[in-house]
């Protein structure tokens, strides 16, 4: 408390005092006034500390910064990692966004790390590159029709609700696509595998391929 009021201390041994010409930024994701309340936390450290308060909210309540971290993420991990810059697909984005992030900024760093590595030469990182469980998550959203925070909805009442049958080929689309990509990546993008895996002939598969826009994202093998 005396080294945060009057900003001088003495070192361990010494007989003099120092004075240091600091400023203290301090980060928290607690409510320190309940904890005050409580006698969990020291009131008058926290009168010491709260001279001006920013807060940060959740990724979630910001998701318009979430394309721009992933980018921003990318870039520096790729150039960190020796590694070909990768572009992010619109779906990739679509993904993040749709994401509720319970671990926000900290928990995006690591899916981009992990899409980085499983994407391996890829130059796009795709929805398939991301951590299973954060698909798995995405994929439930979407199929329930709950948005990322759930206290997002009602906000555009403009918005026309999709009739059942609407939702069930939406839901179709996304899913036979999905399944394509982890097709391919689950073959390392042999054809000849895939085919014989989904039951498809070669020709209905490069027709699937070209509906849903899927491109040469791996070196396929004939």
């Amino acid at each position: 408390l005396r080294v945060l009021q009057e900003r001088r201390f003495r070192p361990i041994g010494s007989r003099q005092e120092v004075t240091s010409n600091f400023r203290l930024i301090a980060a928290t994701n607690r409510n320190l006034e309940d904890m005050v309340n409580r006698g969990e936390f020291r009131e008058d450290l926290l009168f010491r500390l709260k001279a001006a308060t920013v807060r940060l909210p959740a990724l979630r309540e910001r998701r318009d910064d979430i394309e721009e971290l992933a980018r921003h993420f990318t870039e520096k991990r790729c150039a960190e990692w020796s590694v070909p810059q990768k572009a992010l697909s619109p779906e990739f984005i679509a993904a993040l966004s749709s994401y509720g992030w319970p671990g926000n900024v900290r928990e995006l760093i690591h899916a981009i790390d992990a899409a980085i590595v499983k994407a391996k030469g890829d130059s796009v990182l795709l929805p398939v590159h991301l951590p299973l469980e954060l698909r798995v998550e995405t994929a439930k959203r979407f199929h329930t029709g709950l948005p990322a925070d759930t206290a997002e909805k009602g906000k555009d009442p403009a918005r026309r609700f999709p009739t059942i049958q609407e939702a069930r080929e939406q839901i179709m689309l996304r899913a036979e696509k999905q399944y394509l990509l982890d097709l391919l990546d689950y073959t390392a993008g042999s054809i000849k595998k895939a085919c014989d895996i989904s039951g498809l002939s070669r020709s209905r598969f490069y027709v699937l391929l070209k509906k849903h826009g899927i491109t040469r994202q791996h070196e396929w093998l004939c």
